[in-house]
């Protein structure tokens, strides 16, 4: 007979340090970030207010910076133990119940070994293989995807926990305005349970991508391209960095294409869609999106306003958000979207149940 894997338990975690626009607005007001086409000054006040309509930030939650000597053992592998112990209670499981342990980050504790390892222990999950996994901020789709082959393919295991962790503040520069604002910290957890064929869980995933934005952002010290050099320190590579611009339309293009695939393969058309959870990047774009495929806006759950961009944590938190404020309903039909640098993308469907 045929499995397939459902959603059993989620959990959300984020730090306590709460940082408002006014906050970081402050500390950059008086910069000059830019010039309009007739030559007059663009100051950090203006940059950032005009940023914060267009993407929907109002608060996030940030780690403290580590020269700061605050909670240095708050980490992104702390966030995501936190979160993975909400979702196993939200479960009714224990840690051991766990056959598997996928993390989707770009901001992990250290190079070496997968972060995974870490989170695994202070679970206590001693039954679980694991391991990291990175695709940007699409990261999180494509281990969800993932972890429902490895349930579906075999039939020795039971439980995967699918984390999205994001401690990028840590790797924010803190004289760039543009990332200190962009950037917050936090995660998300999942449990997929493997069971015999059900009309619920997940029905279809598609993964893409266009690497040729390989060089437009990221964190490109400390790899074997850039390493530790003093020239990599000098350009501040050590910090995640915009080295090109994205162009404006990149999600616009593509996230449509990639729903309306995914949709195929369940055989489900843009009408039969009862909730979405984008990328929560910017929510002009999402809102866009949603027209383009004739949804209203509401269809997408969103929290970019109460957590800032948590990029591969941030749909596995909207969606223990979600279910928490009852805005999930069993059986209803969910879409997932996400893109992230490299340029990586993501898309599935699911059925809401078990």
């Amino acid at each position: 007979m045929s499995r397939t894997a459902v959603v059993v338990g989620t959990g959300l975690y984020v730090p306590e340090n709460v940082v408002t626009n006014e906050d970081i607005i402050k500390r950059f007001e008086n910069v000059e970030a830019g010039k309009t086409k007739e030559g007059e000054i663009i100051t950090g006040r203006q940059m950032l207010e005009g940023m914060a309509v267009r993407v929907g930030y109002k608060n996030r939650r940030k780690l403290s910076k580590l020269e700061e000597g605050k909670d240095p053992d708050q980490t992104t592998a702390s966030l995501c133990v936190e979160a993975g112990k909400k979702a196993l209670q939200d479960a009714g499981l224990k840690a051991e119940d766990l056959d598997l342990i996928i993390l989707s980050t770009d901001s992990p504790d250290f190079i070496s070994p997968p972060t995974s390892a870490k989170v695994q222990y202070e679970l206590g999950a001693k039954n679980a293989g694991f391991f990291d996994a990175n695709a940007a901020c699409a990261g999180f789709t494509s281990v969800m995807a993932t972890a429902g082959n490895f349930l579906k393919a075999d039939e020795t295991l039971k439980y995967a926990m699918v984390i999205g962790g994001y401690g990028m503040s840590r790797y924010s520069d803190p004289e760039d305005m543009i990332t200190e604002f962009m950037f917050a910290d936090g995660a998300g957890a999942v449990i997929l349970k493997a069971v015999d064929s059900s009309a619920y869980g997940i029905k279809s995933s598609t993964l893409s991508g266009d690497g040729q934005y390989w060089d437009y952002m990221g964190i490109y010290a400390g790899g074997t391209w850039k390493g530790f050099k003093k020239d990599t320190l000098d350009a501040r590579l050590q910090y995640v960095k915009f080295l090109k611009g994205f162009p404006a339309s990149i999600n616009i293009e593509a996230w449509p294409k990639l729903i309306e695939k995914t949709l195929a393969k369940a055989g489900w058309t843009t009408k039969d869609v009862d909730k979405v959870f984008f990328t929560q990047v910017n929510l002009s774009i999402i809102n866009e999106v949603c027209k383009i495929l004739g949804w209203d806006p509401s269809i997408s759950h969103n929290i970019m306003d109460i957590y800032g961009y948590t990029g591969s944590a941030c749909i596995p938190m909207a969606m223990d958000d979600a279910k928490k404020k009852g805005k999930l309903k069993k059986g209803d039909k969910i879409v997932i979207c996400t893109s992230g640098g490299g340029a990586a993308f993501a898309s599935m469907t699911m059925v809401w149940g078990e």
